[in-house]
């Protein structure tokens, strides 16, 4: 009788873990904007400073993807080519606008910079080396990154949580702004630095499964305990 019944108790407290563990489901793009290829190609080049929020349909500085915002509801994700390809000293912000961020969940936001650069007055052209540049990312506001002395292609691979920068079903804002720089170690700021392309990812938090087959495998689990016990 005392086997029975501290294996009746065992069953209990395995049951009530079985069916109070949490698990979280796999990560899930949000969104993706351009292909990873090393390169801008499906973007178009920067034609100076657009002040928000832009439009979904023209080549400004906010980059809207389908959903609804105070603008109006998007249908469709917009054209890749209206994205500016690069964040430059005279064009430096890049805003996108997005939807599809529902309770707990675990963020990974990827930006991958490439072909940075500067722009030589003097010489009418291109300079030699990348410069140097920083950059800053906010997500509805709240700053998740402030770099500096960026000199090359760099992946940028951003965890955080949906709570700590206030992300909502409806519409959320990314904006990257290249906040500075150096273009060949005198001071001067003619820079750019360009995007590969940007993603966001989620994984929902823990929740409680519903209990199911995993129960029952621990009931004949102890079942057969039980068996080999009573022999």
């Amino acid at each position: 009788m005392k086997v029975i019944s501290y294996l009746t108790h065992g069953i209990a407290i395995l049951l009530a873990i079985a069916i109070l563990a949490p698990h979280s489901s796999r990560a899930a793009y949000i969104f993706t904007l351009g292909n990873d290829d090393g390169s801008q190609g499906e973007f178009s080049q920067e034609n100076g400073p657009q002040a928000g929020p832009g439009a979904a349909d023209v080549r400004d500085d906010d980059y809207y993807f389908a959903g609804t915002y105070a603008i109006g509801t998007v249908v469709a994700d917009e054209d890749w080519k209206n994205f500016d390809r690069a964040i430059a000293n005279n064009d430096p912000t890049n805003r996108l606008h997005f939807n599809g961020i529902a309770g707990n969940t675990d963020l990974t936001l990827t930006v991958d910079l490439i072909a940075a650069g500067w722009w030589d007055g003097a010489a009418g052209a291109a300079g030699a080396g990348t410069g140097t540049h920083d950059v800053s990312i906010d997500f509805n506001g709240v700053n998740i990154l402030r770099q500096t002395g960026i000199v090359g292609n760099t992946l940028l691979e951003l965890d955080f949580t949906s709570a700590s920068v206030n992300a909502v079903a409806g519409e959320n804002i990314i904006e990257i702004t290249r906040t500075g720089g150096d273009s060949k170690g005198d001071g001067g700021n003619a820079g750019w630095i360009q995007f590969d392309h940007i993603s966001l990812d989620g994984t929902p938090g823990a929740v409680i499964p519903e209990p199911s087959t995993g129960i029952l495998a621990l009931l004949a689990a102890f079942g057969m305990v039980l068996v080999r016990r009573r022999r």
